[in-house]
């Protein structure tokens, strides 16, 4: 009889007066010790303890010696912290909380927690409280409540807006230039701004460098009193008439690796000489206004002066993404727990399978998105689910919503079921991405069709900060390769095919714990340097 069996019958002997519940058990040797619970209020007597002992003893497998030890369960603040503490610890590792108060009335035991409200979200998907409350009365042998308050995040920190972010951490981003040749103007040494950075600055005077584009001369007949300041040099050759002058004037797109802008400047006659030699591929450095154009209130740079330039020979953005975080933040990696267990007196026969030496060497993040659609440019993650390997064993798991500031339309949740409301709570791309960076770092990537998964996972990793350039493993490719005698080659075929379970098909993580049970019995078939 296993040993879940022995309590129950136990219960069932003695009519469930005492609410017997083993406590622990360990195998020293040949001799296992078992503590049994009994609930807070009931009485044991030296005759009951004996009587119950002989009955656990004659249940139990033979060719052991057993000590038994029988403990009350006392219900009172500090035993039901220990509890809890213990619990959400080996099951919630990522559940942070404090504790707020113990109350009993009418014969029910109220609990009280506290947590951030950023783990709402994981406390309802794990059911936490629900299962709280069943160990509380599975130890302690008495009826629980259990409610956990939320309050909001004390930090000063500045709640991030996904479509805000830069590609990188915010600095000062500068392009140095070469062989400058003054075309008009005063000089302004050598340095330009991003054009994507300086179109922000609306009246401010910028310096910006790129390729012309779109050149066009053009001009426009104006009287002596609509002349501006810029063109006093053209007015102090004309007569003293009231006649119509010829402005003639530029316009163009300058264009560097991070935008454009349209540009537009006023020659004079002094000038008119030299802006007349520019055409569409030379590379400039400019000065001047940024202006809003009144007609599509699109930046209009005014320039003031112009020299020709070189750029620089490798002439696109260098991007600085960001390090390692420190913690994990918003999204905790959990200790992964097979559906299989063993019980304390299973004989496990044969020899453990020989580790491959593929999965020896490295550790393997196998991971999967839900989103809203197929296109990385367009659609959006909603779920990551994945679980790291180490030495061909499934140690940890990561999972989490994901909210995506967008209706998620109804044809989509059709497919993995998650809804605006399941998401409201999650952390949204650049937080989540942050602490499933810090999860794969020094992994292979494995992924079932990587190829889908991973262009969601560089596009919304550039745009929060983060370059994903792990190695990688297409399952799929592998299981292709290896597998045979199957219909097709979708995950849920293979699987079945292998043997191994896949539940909640087009949920994240099953779908990953899926793949990672699939990848393990394929590594065999690995290169050591994860050739296929």
């Amino acid at each position: 009889m296993e040993i879940d069996a022995i309590t129950t019958a136990l219960n069932e002997y003695t009519q469930n007066k005492y609410g017997f519940n083993l406590r622990s058990a360990h195998l020293l040797g040949e001799t296992c010790q078992l503590e049994f619970s009994y609930k807070d209020g009931s009485i044991l007597d030296k005759n009951t303890r004996n009587d119950c002992s002989i009955f656990i003893m004659k249940n139990l497998p033979a060719g052991f010696v057993y000590t038994i030890k029988f403990v009350k369960n006392y219900i009172n603040e500090d035993a039901v912290k220990d509890e809890i503490n213990k619990f959400t610890q080996k099951n919630f590792p990522a559940f942070v909380y404090e504790f707020e108060a113990l109350k009993q009335e009418d014969g029910l035991n109220y609990v009280s927690l506290k947590a951030n409200t950023r783990l709402k979200i994981y406390v309802t998907n794990k059911n936490l409280e629900n299962e709280l409350k069943n160990y509380l009365h599975e130890t302690f042998a008495s009826d629980f409540e259990v409610k956990i308050n939320y309050i909001e995040d004390s930090s000063t920190e500045e709640v991030v807006v996904a479509e805000d972010l830069e590609l990188a951490p915010q600095e000062v981003h500068e392009i140095k230039v070469s062989d400058a040749n003054m075309l008009f103007g005063e000089k302004f040494g050598n340095s330009a701004g991003y054009i994507r950075d300086q179109i922000k600055n609306i009246g401010s005077d910028v310096v910006v460098c790129g390729k012309i584009e779109y050149l066009k001369l053009s001009e426009v007949k104006s009287k002596k009193d609509d002349k501006k300041e810029e063109n006093i040099a053209q007015e102090a050759n004309q007569d003293e008439t009231n006649e119509p002058y010829v402005r003639k004037y530029l316009k163009f797109k300058l264009e560097d690796f991070t935008g454009s802008v349209s540009c537009i400047y006023f020659a004079t006659k002094t000038t008119i000489d030299k802006v007349m030699q520019l055409e569409d591929g030379n590379t400039i450095l400019v000065k001047g206004t940024m202006e809003e154009n009144s007609f599509n209130n699109q930046p209009t740079l005014k320039i003031k002066s112009m020299a020709m330039c070189k750029l620089p020979e490798n002439f696109k953005e260098e991007k600085v993404y960001k390090t390692e975080p420190e913690h994990y933040k918003y999204c905790f990696p959990e200790p992964y727990v097979s559906k299989t267990q063993v019980d304390l007196f299973s004989v496990l026969s044969g020899a453990e399978e020989e580790v491959p030496e593929y999965l020896k060497k490295h550790d393997v993040v196998v991971f999967d998105f839900e989103t809203t659609g197929l296109s990385a440019t367009d659609c959006f993650i909603i779920e990551i689910g994945a679980v790291k390997i180490r030495n061909g064993k499934i140690i940890e798991s990561f999972e989490t919503f994901v909210n995506p500031q967008k209706h998620i339309d109804d044809d989509s949740t059709l497919i993995h079921g998650i809804t605006d409301e399941d998401v409201k709570d999650a952390p949204i791309y650049p937080q989540a991405l942050a602490d499933f960076y810090k999860f794969t770092r020094n992994s292979t990537l494995v992924a079932y069709n990587i190829a889908f998964d991973y262009s969601f996972l560089s596009t919304y990793g550039e745009k929060a900060g983060y370059k994903f350039d792990n190695p990688q493993i297409d399952a799929l490719k592998l299981a292709t390769k290896n597998v045979h005698g199957t219909k097709n080659y979708k995950l849920k075929t293979v699987a079945d095919h292998l043997g191994v379970l896949l539940d909640n098909a087009h949920r994240a993580v099953y779908d990953a714990i899926a793949t990672a049970e699939v990848f393990i019995k394929l590594a065999g078939h690995i290169g050591e340097n994860g050739e296929i």
